[in-house]
């Protein structure tokens, strides 16, 4: 069995086909749909969220703050809310986009933009609710701590050893 990601979701969501069909479309919601249950039904009430699948179908999650996948469990449940208008995923994904509640503070790394706008970003597009702006305003902020204006960059990491053992001052990503 080949191993599975819930990002194949994430990703047919940035790169949409043309599709001749919309029961095409349809499909996958309805394949997302069940494969996203049953996620859901795996983590329970854990703080955990899904990161994929190994080659036996077994879980395998994330529940660091600091894993830069966290917001993309969240952001594919809001994707399948925007589809089917069923507040069963609205509120899936209203509570697995709480988890994420602490990041707005975290400033460790340049990914709190996955994070925050695939969870929080889309609970706000959808509901219009302004807590989450405040939210999303926050994790704004936290990103402005690794601005360096004099490179006009923002360090996507701190500085760290690479593979080939040279020292990275300001690694960033372009």
């Amino acid at each position: 069995m080949k191993k599975y990601s819930i990002f194949l979701f994430f990703v047919i969501t940035l790169f949409p086909v043309n599709c001749k069909s919309i029961d095409l479309v349809e499909q996958n919601f309805q394949t997302a749909q069940n494969q996203y249950r049953k996620m859901l039904s795996l983590i329970g009430d854990s703080d955990a969220l899904p990161k994929s699948a190994d080659s036996n179908g077994k879980l395998i999650s994330t529940e660091k703050i600091e894993d830069w996948i966290r917001g993309f469990f969240p952001g594919s449940l809001w994707y399948i809310y925007e589809n089917t208008k069923d507040n069963f995923w609205k509120d899936a994904a209203i509570k697995q986009t709480n988890k994420l509640y602490p990041v707005q503070y975290f400033n460790g790394h340049h990914d709190v933009g996955f994070m925050m706008y695939c969870s929080y970003g889309n609970a706000y597009r959808l509901t219009g609710d302004k807590s989450y702006e405040s939210i999303l305003i926050n994790s704004a902020n936290s990103l402005c701590t690794r601005y360096y204006p004099s490179a006009g960059v923002i360090r996507s990491w701190d500085n760290n050893t690479s593979r080939n053992g040279e020292v990275w001052h300001c690694p960033v990503i372009n």
